[in-house]
């Protein structure tokens, strides 16, 4: 009986320390900012001033280029001031922002932002 109630008392107190952490990574893409860009006007300098340079970059043979950002948020539990983190099944958020360049001039994008 006793180590029952020790089990509870420890699992209370583990629970009772419990906060939830919002871990990010790559840059933050904002909804403002991605409806700024204007294909046929927006040109590439004034997209990496605007987002920074992007996670992914690729140069194809027709000579456009695709700018890739991507953006991941995990909401997970931390317990005792983040010593232990469990990240298994927190939900997530991930954005993406694919950019279509050609001549230095944006010629089309995609915002794609998914929950699990």
């Amino acid at each position: 009986m006793k180590k029952i109630c020790l089990a509870v008392i420890m699992l209370f107190a583990i629970s009772s320390c419990a906060t939830i952490e919002t871990r990010s990574e790559g840059n933050k893409i904002d909804k403002q900012l991605i409806e700024s860009i204007k294909p046929g006007v927006t040109t590439k300098k004034a997209i990496i001033e605007t987002f920074g340079y992007p996670s992914k970059s690729n140069k194809k043979e027709d000579g456009t280029e695709e700018f890739i950002y991507n953006h991941v948020e995990k909401n997970v539990s931390s317990y005792f001031s983040g010593f232990i983190i469990k990240e298994k099944n927190a939900p997530t958020t991930s954005t993406a922002l694919e950019i279509i360049i050609k001549d230095d001039i944006v010629i089309g994008y995609k915002f794609i932002k998914t929950a699990e």
